[in-house]
């Protein structure tokens, strides 16, 4: 017996009732400021999808207040082109930015550019915490000094870079270009290897690193035991 057909969905228009609310209350009747409080509990994707349906829910969207925390990696991974339209929505006031890429999906398939790093630097230019979850990034393209040098945490958790320079550690000069960096975390980063934390340990700030699924690295310098809090969690 053959399976019933999937039911229909009910098309919403901008005369269908709030339940439990007064007769004749819409959604669309609400004021901006409630939907802007209504906008909040969403998630950053799921802003992008409501944008979508109306031009005025669109416009809703982009109310700065709700880009201060951007996380995109929630949800399947967004292309380059994705990314970067939703880096215009990002502001002076945003103060973290969360990106996924396709490693767990795809494979080493970048969604990252040189452009893109420096498009978010002047965009979100007072950003304190940038993620970059399971990203391939080319090595000899994006280096430290196209992050946003304002920020205070950065996140690579499980990301492949590829290109890495053979005479000198991706990591040359990385106190000069995120000088006021706290913690980092490298966790799940196989192609991090010893002499990385050489120039690692330069980081005046630096009190929490996270090293976990490092698996190229044996013992630690002395002086970076002494300057660092290891985070193993």
């Amino acid at each position: 017996m053959s399976d019933p057909p999937p039911s229909k969905r009910r098309k919403v228009n901008e005369d269908s009732a709030i339940p439990g609310s007064a007769p004749g209350t819409s959604f669309v009747s609400l004021s901006d400021d409630v939907l802007l409080l209504v906008f909040q509990h969403l998630s950053s994707h799921q802003l992008l999808a409501v944008a979508e349906t109306c031009s005025r829910f669109q416009r809703v969207c982009q109310d700065a207040s709700l880009w201060k925390h951007p996380d995109f990696t929630g949800s399947p991974p967004m292309d380059l082109k994705s990314i970067k339209k939703c880096v215009r929505l990002l502001h002076s006031r945003t103060d973290s930015l969360a990106l996924g890429g396709f490693l767990r999906s795809k494979g080493a398939v970048t969604n990252l550019s040189q452009a893109l790093m420096v498009d978010i630097s002047k965009t979100a230019e007072n950003l304190q915490s940038l993620k970059l979850h399971n990203c391939f990034i080319h090595g000899d393209q994006i280096g430290f000094e196209h992050f946003p040098k304002t920020i205070k945490h950065l996140s690579l958790d499980g990301c492949e870079i590829d290109n890495l320079p053979g005479d000198r550690s991706y990591f040359k000069n990385i106190h000069k270009h995120l000088p006021l960096l706290k913690s980092l975390c490298l966790s799940g980063c196989g192609w991090v290897k010893n002499h990385c934390l050489m120039a690692i340990c330069k980081l005046e700030n630096l009190q929490v690193l996270n090293l976990r699924g490092c698996f190229r690295i044996g013992e630690c310098h002395p002086t970076m035991l002494k300057r660092l809090t290891l985070h193993q969690t």
